[in-house]
């Protein structure tokens, strides 16, 4: 059976644009001998960036065209895709230190809440993880509150009861503050807010906390 690339794309929930850009892309491979005898490595790496940035926004522009309710989902999927294929590119090359959102990479299931309800994706950092394995780390970061109204303690109370003046709290002390509690999380009412979920606690390198932000 012979398919165009219409309806391979068709099948596979991309544009055909972003085929015909994987096709291109997949040049460089091919011509890996001739580019290392006549290219930089600089030049060849911009290329290769070139190349995946438009796969990742054509695909991005694909899903944003969709009216499914996995649009958001995939729109999300999509972008941590693209982070994490830039997160690698730059591993290859040496040591990176990244900052972002906890959602961008914690290795758990990232999810928000949307206006049509709950959102679930892989984040960057969760997919980068799964290659690099024990070259990964990462750090959660909160700036937090002793308790709520009502005496509850979320995350962000253990670390802002230690003693000194930390920023950077290892596992085994976050284990130590913890001490068998079950902290609350933070909900909020608007729609985007993605708190350190407590049950991620386990899957951390260490919270990077401030107490106060003035």
């Amino acid at each position: 059976m012979e398919w165009t690339i219409g309806e391979l794309a068709a099948r596979a929930g991309v544009s055909g644009r972003t085929l015909r850009h994987h096709d291109q892309v997949g040049l460089l491979d091919e011509q890996a001998p001739h580019l290392i005898a006549t290219s930089s490595r600089e030049e060849r790496d911009r290329a290769r960036l070139h190349g995946r940035t438009a796969v990742g926004l054509l695909r991005y522009h694909h899903w944003t065209a969709d009216a499914s309710p996995g649009r958001m989902g995939r729109l999300l999927g999509v972008r941590a895709a693209m982070m994490a294929a830039e997160l690698l590119a730059l591993a290859e090359r040496g040591p990176v230190l990244a900052s972002g959102r906890n959602s961008h990479f914690q290795r758990d299931e990232s999810t928000m809440t949307m206006w049509r309800g709950p959102v679930r994706w892989w984040s960057a950092g969760a997919q980068v993880d799964a290659r690099l394995g024990e070259q990964y780390a990462y750090l959660g970061h909160r700036r937090g509150h002793p308790a709520r109204p009502g005496g509850e303690r979320p995350v962000e109370g253990l670390p802002y009861a230690l003693p000194g003046d930390r920023r950077i709290v290892g596992p085994g002390r976050l284990a130590a503050a913890l001490d068998g509690a079950d902290p609350a999380a933070r909900v909020s009412p608007w729609f985007g807010y993605a708190s350190l979920d407590p049950a991620h606690l386990p899957g951390i390198d260490g919270l990077v906390f401030v107490k106060d932000a003035g």
